[in-house]
């Protein structure tokens, strides 16, 4: 039952299929080459980037002309692992390699337009990706059991209404219309597998039996289909592939006041969105055995799938403050609500139990000082700097498929007014990122990934205003 991308999908998302996550958790704050260069300080409070209009929407009424702004960001990302002895559910040692660069390349496109409209309105329209993730191990490495790849993206159509209430106060209020994708590959241990398959139905058999004795029975009995195998050492692995899509709706509303000349403060607020992905698995079991076993007993076979993903809710808070003729202070304050994602799972239509990850993730704060140097008519200068906050705080918690870290941001951009309609954006930003040490203890296979996560990424973007 795997679905075909609606006509929208296909265009927005066909320079997407490697996006990398760049803000905290699996948020994507790269919605504006101008803002970038700056390390999106202000955005909420901002009036010359189309951009902003993801970060408010109270900031449309604010443009004279229409304008239409379009971007694109090239990413280079690096994740790596390094292994400290992972263990099996029994205590042994998981045998493979650490995984190689899970990161890679990637292009992360967005498009927004403006129109005011009477005297104090103005309609906005931003279509962007605003969530997702991307990691690729390699598929006999250590953590394969929990993620060999992940792919997850979300497209944001968001139409909003602008209302200039006052000379120096707007108001807005949008839609977020959210079309998400999703893949995920991983291995399951044949041997494990099975054991828990046959303890379930030696304990279900024999009811007085202790551990011990289902233990025992469970493991011989592997032995005469599996004659010499172990648990975690690849011999059996079945890999499991994923594909599932969903629609869902949310919203935003903003404000945008400015005290006295030169001073403007925004204040924005999107909606948490929940979504139900459905679609398939796959499963491609290379042992004819074992793969006959799984059809008898209903587990590891092709089936439907559904699973539940909420995307946080978040506050904005941003600061322009115009210093003199030639410099502007932007500074911003970002809360996101990850504390209303607990738990993610997928549920099989066959018997396969239900698959479940844990985050148990916390609320963060993202931080951002930049400025701007408006060098001469054509040439305006920006730098700057954030410091974004992880929601895993615990190693046993940073899951492979999302290992998340503190970053650090630094970026630098220019814009140059080619003429009085077209302006031109251009931005780097080098990304830090804390270690992240890891003791993940997936309650799915009852393993525990043990070791450390080091990340970086380079960013670079390219954007275009049109004023007409």
């Amino acid at each position: 039952m795997k679905k075909k991308l609606s006509f929208l999908a296909f265009l927005t998302m066909s320079v997407l299929a490697g996006t990398s996550v760049l803000g905290s958790g699996f948020a994507i704050l790269e919605q504006s080459p101008r803002g970038l260069g700056a390390s999106f300080a202000g955005m909420a409070a901002k009036t010359d980037d189309p951009g902003s209009l993801y970060y408010n929407p109270a900031i449309s009424a604010w443009f004279k002309e229409s304008q239409v702004m379009l971007g694109v960001h090239i990413i280079r990302s690096n994740a790596t692992f390094s292994n400290d002895y992972s263990t099996n559910y029994d205590g042994s040692l998981i045998q493979g390699d650490n995984g190689g660069n899970a990161g890679g390349y990637s292009l992360i496109p967005n498009s927004y337009m403006i129109f005011p409209f009477a005297d104090d309105f103005a309609f906005g329209l931003g279509i962007t990706a605003t969530s997702g993730t991307a990691t690729s191990w390699g598929p006999t490495w250590i953590g394969r059991y929990q993620a060999i790849k992940t792919a997850a993206s979300t497209i944001d159509v968001s139409p909003s209404l602008s209302w200039k209430v006052a000379e120096n106060f707007s108001f807005g209020v949008g839609l977020d219309i959210q079309y998400m994708e999703q893949e995920k590959i991983n291995a399951v241990d044949g041997y494990q597998a099975l054991y828990h398959t046959l303890y379930q139905q030696i304990a279900a058999l024999n009811p007085g039996w202790s551990a011990v004795q289902v233990d025992a029975a469970a493991t011989a009995t592997i032995q005469t289909y599996l004659p010499g195998s172990a648990a975690g050492t690849g011999d059996y692995d079945t890999i499991v592939e994923i594909n599932e899509e969903s629609w869902a709706v949310g919203w935003n509303v903003g404000l945008l006041y400015e005290p006295v000349e030169g001073t403007r403060i925004g204040l924005s607020y999107r909606s948490r969105i929940s979504h139900s992905p459905e679609g398939d698995a796959e499963m491609d079991t290379a042992n004819s055995m074992l793969a006959s076993l799984y059809q008898a007993y209903n587990v590891l076979v092709d089936t439907d799938t559904e699973s539940d993903m909420d995307l946080p809710p978040m506050i904005a808070l941003g600061l322009y403050q115009r210093l003199n003729e030639r410099w502007a202070l932007l500074v911003d304050v970002e809360h996101t609500m990850w504390s209303s994602i607990d738990t993610v799972t997928t549920i099989f239509d066959s018997s396969q139990p239900d698959h479940v990850t844990r985050f148990d993730w916390e609320d963060t704060w993202r931080f951002a000082l930049g400025f701007e140097w408006y060098y001469s008519e054509d040439f305006t200068f920006r730098f700057g700097g954030a410091y974004d906050q992880s929601p895993c705080k615990e190693d046993d918690l940073r899951t492979p498929r999302m290992p998340d870290t503190n970053r650090y941001w630094a970026s630098l951009g220019l814009t140059y007014k080619f003429s009085e309609n077209l302006e031109l954006d251009l931005a780097y930003m080098h990304l830090f990122m804390d270690k992240g040490n890891a003791n993940y203890e997936d309650e799915n296979t009852h393993q525990t990934l043990s070791g450390t996560y080091v990340g970086s990424a380079d960013l670079l973007s390219f954007g275009v205003v049109w004023k007409y």
